[in-house]
Parts: structure tokens; sequence; C-alpha cells
């Protein structure tokens, strides 16, 4: 990720007309997911590699200031030990060699979710963490009234079952791609980029989160539609990719390839009894958001 990158999504490319502020976003986001894998996963030495070495952490315990030094925080990270935890990036505002960004660590085992403000700083050439403030919830579900209990248990198992969630992509094959992109610019207001357009939304489970939908018009000999012969094909946004690939194989359902893994996501192509080629996708928006770029919202 030391150079431009062209992230594949739904089959196009998604390239925003700002190509240094993606690709410093998408280096300070590297930086980000080097903190947040890094103390998931139990590697000391990659949540090191994203620190300052004179980093400090901040935050108010009891009304009164309390600052933890960054040496003794990564001591306490064992090496190989996986903890249950997982992060997001929710915000990634920089100028120049100066950058904040707003992540939010989920700690489910606590019933404990942490915001954390991070201040970063380039220098020799990459972007480090040099201050941490953060602040926390309880999550005391004895607290919560009945209704909320039931719809966490509810968001929990359904976390876990393989199904569709949302629609990922619209694609289309076009005799003009380029003309098509311009008139639906014009004339509906669509974000343009060279590939087509993203829309952004918010996740109803998790408002503070943004998720997308990619529109793209595709030449009309375009492969990538096929063992299809229409001139359309639908990307849908699915959780548990890999229970849902193995649901679908035992009700017989053709799956057209193998699920890839990118930074963004898991992708595989199935077919409907009509012939119809299916993308299905279990989104990493964050990486995305990091990104940043004119969306159509």
């Amino acid at each position: 990720m030391k150079s431009v990158k062209y992230l594949i999504i739904a089959g196009i490319v998604l390239f925003t007309s700002n190509l240094s502020a993606q690709t410093e976003t998408e280096l300070i986001a590297e930086t980000l997911m080097d903190y947040i894998e890094g103390t998931a996963n139990g590697e000391p030495e990659r949540v090191a590699d994203a620190f300052h070495p004179d980093l400090r952490l901040y935050t108010v315990a009891n009304d009164s200031l309390s600052v933890r030094d960054g040496k003794d925080y990564i001591a306490n990270i064992i090496e190989g030990d996986k903890v249950n935890r997982s992060g997001r990036i929710v915000s990634i505002d920089y100028e120049n060699n100066a950058a904040t960004a707003k992540v939010v660590i989920e700690m489910p085992d606590i019933n404990r979710s942490y915001t954390n403000f991070l201040l970063l700083l380039k220098y020799e050439g990459k972007w480090k963490i040099i201050q941490k403030s953060y602040t926390f919830t309880d999550i005391n579900k004895d607290q919560i009234n009945n209704d909320k209990k039931n719809k966490l248990g509810e968001n929990k198992m359904s976390d876990l079952k393989p199904k569709v969630t949302g629609i990922g992509g619209i694609f289309f094959k076009s005799k003009n791609p380029n003309e098509s992109k311009e008139w639906y610019g014009k004339n509906l207001g669509l974000a343009i980029s060279e590939y087509g357009s993203s829309f952004e939304f918010r996740n109803a489970n998790r408002p503070d989160e943004i998720n997308y939908l990619s529109w793209s018009p595709f030449s009309e000999d375009t492969d990538y539609f096929s063992p299809s012969e229409k001139e359309f094909m639908i990307n849908y946004r699915v959780q548990n990719i890999v229970g849902l690939v193995e649901q679908l194989k035992t009700n017989g359902v053709t799956v057209v390839d193998e699920i890839e893994t990118y930074d963004y996501g898991k992708f595989v192509h199935i077919m409907d009894p009509e012939g119809n080629k299916i993308e299905l996708w279990e989104p990493i928006d964050s990486v995305f958001t990091a990104m940043g770029g004119e969306t159509t919202k």
C-alpha cells in the first residue's frame, strides 16, 4: 500500500479524482489498521510500528487526567494472544503531514465500547500515531430495558445468520459507458468518477457507520457478467459469506468461483435459475470511508 492502490469492488475500480488525497488517506488507514488489528491479534511489533516511541495515552478517570506510556501499553500485548475486540475507522482528516482520526473499538466480553481520538504525524515517509485520547461507554445489560435487551440478542444472532443484507452494486452494459455516466451526472445529479458512482448511506444498526453501493455502466463486450448473457449484474451485500456459500452449495446453487478476500471485503459469484450472474459481497466499508472521495448522497 506504499503506492496508489486501485480498489476493485464489485468488478470495477473505485478511484477518486483526488489522487494524492486518496493515497495519503490510504496510508493513514494502513497505520490505523496496524493498531486495530495488532491489538486484536496479539501482534505487539505491529502496534509498535504504528505508534511513535514517545506516544502517550490520555483519558479521564474519576474526574482526573490519566496518562499512560505507550511502551507500557504495548508491553501488555502478548504475542499470538488474540483478544475478542473489533475496531472500525469512523473518520480521517489530514492537512499536509498532520492528521486526526476517530476509531471505535468494541470489546463485547467486558460490555464496553471505546472511542479513540488519534493524532498522527507523517515523518520519514510513514504516518505514526503520536497521541491517543480516549473515552469509553459501559454497556451494562442489567440496566437496559427489555426491549433493548431483545434487540441486542436479535442482532447478535442475525450477525451469524448467512443472508443478504442489502444491495451493494448495480452494473449494466452500455453502448457508450462514458456518455451514460455523463447523462446520469448531468440529469440525475450522480457524483460521477471515471468508473461510475458510489452511493453513500448509513447502516441501520450502526448509524455512525457509512455503507456504500456502487453503480457502473460497462462496455457491451465486457466478459465480467459471464457466463450470464444478460445485460446487467446485481451485487448483494451479505453477512457470513462462508456460511452462505456452504448453504447455497447444499441447495444445489451454482457457485461460479471461490471466495476471494480483499482489504475491503470478500466476494464470490453465483448463478440464479434464470441465468443471472449474482455477485455476493461481505463488505468492510471502513476502508472506503478512510479513503474518502466524492459520493452520491
